[in-house]
Order: structure tokens, then sequence, then C-alpha cells
């Protein structure tokens, strides 16, 4: 082998070595959180399909609900003090974040 040919296969080594090897691409801090955030959200909305099931019953089906009523619903439901119902108790839990989140996963079906 040349000096030539030496020098030029390091150099062509050391660029491969730089360009590759790294090992798996990870998604982007923004999109670890975006799947967090919806992993979390989506949990919050699955406590609402243990009363409100899309097989109807005594208890309202939710899919025909828009983001803003379920929205207007809930927020009600959270501020109504005299409120005695089950959903009263449980409204009273979220954040109004949290109800925002669950209105918009809920409602993201009817817009």
């Amino acid at each position: 082998m040349t000096r030539a040919t030496g020098i030029f296969a390091l150099l062509a080594g050391s660029l491969l070595a730089a360009c590759g090897g790294a090992g798996p691409v990870e998604p982007p801090e923004s999109a670890i959180g975006l799947d967090a955030e919806l992993a979390r959200v989506s949990a919050l909305a699955a406590s609402c399909s243990g009363c409100h099931a899309v097989s109807g019953g005594a208890i309202v089906d939710l899919s025909d609900y828009t983001e803003a009523k379920l929205k207007a619903a809930l927020e009600t439901y959270r501020t109504d003090m005299d409120g005695t119902t089950v959903m009263h108790r449980l409204a009273r839990g979220y954040s109004e974040e949290e109800i925002a989140a669950i209105a918009s996963y809920l409602g993201a079906g009817t817009q």
C-alpha cells in the first residue's frame, strides 16, 4: 500500500466513523413529551368510559358531544357546589387544565 493510499484509507475510515454508528436515533424531547401527555390525557379520559360507554344504557353516551359541550358540562359539574351526583364529585377532582384536556380528547371526533 502506498503512503497516499494509506492516508486516503485512514481519512475515509475516520469520516465513516464520524457519520455512523451512533446507534438508534432518539425522537426529540418534544415528541417524547407529546407522547407522555397523550398517554396521560388518554388515561384520564378512559375513566369516563366506565359509565359513558357507546353501548347505551341509562347514562348518556359521550360520542356525540363536542369539545365545547363536554367542557361546559364538566366545568358546571365541577363548580356547582350544591350538586350531589357522582359527576359532581368526580369533576371536582380535576383541574381546569385536566377538564380542558379531557374535553379536547373526547370531543376530537365530533368536530
